[in-house]
């Protein structure tokens, strides 16, 4: 089993492996969290969002999320833990930060570069800078129009591979080369076992500390 571990107060990511941690321990694990939390994860139920108490900290607690399959790859279960915050601050630390948040009408460099670079048509600058910049983006286009090759191209091309994605589909079509990935699925028109949609597996993906989110057709 492999997992990654976030560094305290950067996003970078570590990878690291244990052999002990199979499937069934997992599958156990959730179980028993569920039970305690009186609630249910099972093939049609495949989400699980708790509470577990900090083993170290009194009145603080361990966020959990499990998803397992079908709404992951079969034979495997996505769990995020994360451990909460113990560092209190003042709120005079914070003056630096607040201060150079820009504001909210204000047009920052890089949305100054995608302008130029779309008013003067270099269009495929400008849709690599965008994902690069984070932009949120749709890709929309008639049937056969190579919407999903797109969508790979600029994935494997522009997207950092040391990022975090988390992927959300009703089939398998987004390739992503990166390690730290994580592939959701969901059933169109819920006529699969587990009962779940785009929806919800994009409100649980906040729990799943994504760098982004990529949502397929």
């Amino acid at each position: 089993c492999e997992y990654f571990v976030a560094m305290k107060g950067t996003r970078d990511m570590i990878k690291r492996t244990n052999p002990d941690l199979s499937y069934a321990l997992l599958k156990r694990l959730a179980e028993s969290i569920a039970t305690t939390t009186e609630q249910t994860i099972s093939e049609a139920q495949p989400l699980l969002s708790a509470q577990i108490p900090s083993p170290t900290h009194e009145g603080l607690y361990f966020r959990i999320q499990f998803v397992r399959d079908p709404a992951v790859t079969t034979g495997s279960i996505a769990l995020s833990i994360r451990k909460p915050s113990v560092l209190s601050l003042p709120y005079s630390a914070y003056e630096s930060i607040l201060n150079a948040v820009e504001p909210f009408n204000a047009i920052s460099s890089k949305d100054q570069e995608l302008l130029d670079l779309y008013e003067s048509r270099q269009f495929h600058s400008f849709l690599h800078k965008a994902v690069a910049y984070e932009k949120n983006i749709i890709i929309s286009a008639q049937t056969g129009a190579g919407k999903t090759t797109l969508f790979n191209s600029l994935i494997h091309d522009a997207i950092p591979l040391g990022e975090r994605l988390i992927t959300i589909e009703d089939a398998k079509e987004l390739r992503p080369p990166h390690e730290n990935t994580l592939q959701l699925y969901y059933s169109r028109g819920g006529q699969g076992k587990a009962k779940v949609t785009a929806q919800t597996l994009m409100e649980a993906c906040l729990r799943l500390y994504p760098k982004r989110i990529l949502l397929g057709e």
